[in-house]
């Protein structure tokens, strides 16, 4: 019984990082007081401390998902390689992490309607780079809502 509820709130953790992670961009824009042309440009404002914590949060919660392991660890490396001091891996890490979560969506059947809408929000590019990543962020953190009510959902009917 005890593991059951740790599980659940577990779950419901997962979905506090997954809002999180889709509020952040929202928070850095509002903490610095301007649009920058990227996300990690935000390392440089008063915004740091949630990109970070962000970052690390979801690095964390995607690395408990044997598919994303990979953007995980990409994830973290982009946040550990600030575009301050190390802009060309930085900028490789990055593009890299954005083009690799193409893998586990495909993977999923349930998830591969998330690729459509990820690979046509390139378009936001032309706009600036924060729109796109703004974008995907977006893509990815409707998907792993989808799969975390699915998963709590399941576990709910099962107990």
């Amino acid at each position: 019984m005890i593991k059951k509820e740790s599980s659940l709130i577990s779950d419901y953790l997962k979905v506090g990082v997954i809002f999180l992670s889709m509020v952040m961009p929202i928070c850095c824009i509002a903490i610095s007081g301007e649009i920058l042309k990227s996300l990690s440009a935000y390392w440089n404002t008063p915004a740091q401390p949630i990109f970070i914590i962000t970052n690390a949060a979801v690095s964390y919660f995607l690395f408990s998902i044997k598919e994303w392991r990979i953007s995980s660890f990409l994830l973290l490396l982009i946040t550990a390689f600030s575009i301050n001091f190390f802009e060309n891996v930085h900028n490789i890490l990055a593009v890299l992490f954005f083009l690799l979560n193409l893998y586990p969506l495909y993977k999923n059947k349930r998830s591969r309607k998330y690729i459509i809408p990820y690979i046509s929000f390139s378009f936001l590019l032309f706009f600036g780079l924060l729109w796109y990543e703004i974008a995907a962020i977006y893509t990815l953190g409707v998907h792993h809502l989808e799969m975390m009510v699915l998963k709590i959902r399941m576990k709910k009917i099962r107990s």
